[in-house]
């Protein structure tokens, strides 16, 4: 995906925002809830949204590939239940 596009004006903090940001894709979203304190594209209203949308030059790359090869979620799961399993 070049954007991922969050158009809802009523919100908490959606977990598929978190996961647009780990995955490296960027977010456009509504200001609502607590979207303004994991992204800096957050607008007000449908029309500010879709002029950034029309105007951005997106990268149309796909920067994330790295994030879904194999090699990389075995390094992952195995640095996570290393640190889980250090814990106290």
């Amino acid at each position: 995906s070049d954007v991922y596009v969050h158009p809802s004006p009523y919100e908490g903090l959606p977990l598929v925002l978190l996961e647009a940001l780990q995955s490296g894709v960027p977010v456009v979203s509504r200001s609502a809830g607590d979207i303004e304190m994991i992204t800096r594209e957050t607008f007000r209203d449908p029309e500010s949204m879709a002029e950034v949308l029309i105007n951005q030059d997106w990268e149309y790359t796909w920067n994330n590939q790295t994030y879904f090869e194999p090699e990389y979620q075995q390094q992952q799961l195995a640095r996570l239940t290393e640190t889980l399993l250090n814990s106290p």
